[in-house]
């Protein structure tokens, strides 16, 4: 069966690998306990009281605003355990979709091996470690492709969200150089 291909954008992201050592192992980063979710929390606090819509309004902006605090300290707690499994985060281009990866080199791995990998993203303002596990395909002697598999959905939206913004960046980029 032919998969779907996402497009792809150039980047500069943070990455570390780790080889799994099973079919089923999950990556070392997601034995962090989930965030509390006390955004719910709020929200829920906030419609039961009947409130002007202003102030709902005003509630749901710090909902939003305790949902990236949240979300970054549950991140960062996944990085702080990649680093005591010995795996750091390092800066490598990559062509990056919501499909998989390339790597700009020939990984070290064996061909349909399955990785753990561990991308560091900065998303719309905030910083966000995303782990998924991909199998390696060599596209020749200087490139290496890790499919994904089955990402959950909110990390594949992250992804997705990361290469539109980073078009964006791109186009402004072109337009600014062109003097429109």
């Amino acid at each position: 069966m032919k998969r779907e291909r996402f497009h792809r954008v150039a980047t500069v992201a943070q990455l570390a690998f780790a080889v799994a050592e099973s079919d089923d192992s999950p990556p070392p980063a997601l034995n962090v306990p989930p965030p509390n979710a006390i955004t719910e929390k709020v929200r829920a606090a906030a419609h039961r009281l009947r409130l002007h819509h202003e102030t709902r309004e005003v509630f749901n902006l710090l909902a939003e605003g305790l949902a990236t605090v949240e979300r970054e300290l549950y991140d960062l707690r996944k990085t702080i355990a990649l680093e005591r499994a010995g795996l750091a985060l390092g800066p490598q281009l990559i062509c990056l979709g919501a499909d998989g990866l390339n790597l700009q080199r020939r990984g070290p791995w064996p061909e349909n091996a399955r990785v753990h990998i561990f991308l560091g993203l900065r998303i719309w303002q905030s910083e966000r470690l995303i782990a998924l596990t991909g199998r390696v395909h060599h596209m020749g002697n200087d490139d290496t492709e890790l499919v994904f598999e089955r990402p959950p959905p909110d990390q594949h939206d992250a992804l997705v969200a990361y290469c539109f913004q980073q078009q964006g960046m791109e186009r402004r980029r072109v337009l600014d150089a062109s003097g429109h």
